[in-house]
């Protein structure tokens, strides 16, 4: 990794929600749950998404199933 800048942005917590057909977020893909996530770390930190070349997501505290 020689010449390379790395930067950690910022990071943002997701709601939290319950994987039942009438849970708060069941209409909610996790794709676009991580887009609106990605979308408020660039904001938060005033970078141009443009400018993002690599994204590294992770889970901290995975509810049961998620794994």
């Amino acid at each position: 990794m020689r010449g390379r800048d790395v930067f950690i942005v910022d990071c943002i917590r997701s709601p939290i929600g319950i994987g039942k057909k009438n849970g708060s977020l069941h209409n909610v893909h996790p794709v676009n749950l991580l887009s609106e996530i990605l979308k408020g770390v660039t904001v938060r930190a005033n970078v141009d998404p443009s400018e993002v070349e690599d994204v590294i997501c992770g889970v901290s505290s995975p509810a049961k199933g998620s794994y």
